[in-house]
């Protein structure tokens, strides 16, 4: 492994650097701190370089917690 990338046949992220970025996003860990939220998306997208299809399946999840988050904070 080299910097959190797995090199066998094909390279890849490790599967820790990728449960690490599911459960930040389950998480909110940016709540309100655009920040913290576009440090998320910079680290999305080097798995983007790496493996687009993770990539996709984060863009995905961001995007389903994003939209929950708003559906909450309008019912408030």
């Amino acid at each position: 492994m080299v910097l959190g990338i797995v090199v066998n046949e094909t390279i890849n992220i490790s599967r820790k650097e990728f449960d690490r970025l599911k459960a930040i996003i389950h998480q909110k860990a940016w709540k309100n701190d655009p920040a913290e939220f576009e440090k998320i998306l910079g680290q999305i997208g080097w798995v983007e370089q790496v493996n687009p299809s993770k990539a996709q399946k984060l863009y995905a999840k961001l995007e389903l917690a994003n939209a929950r988050e708003h559906v909450q904070g309008s019912s408030t």
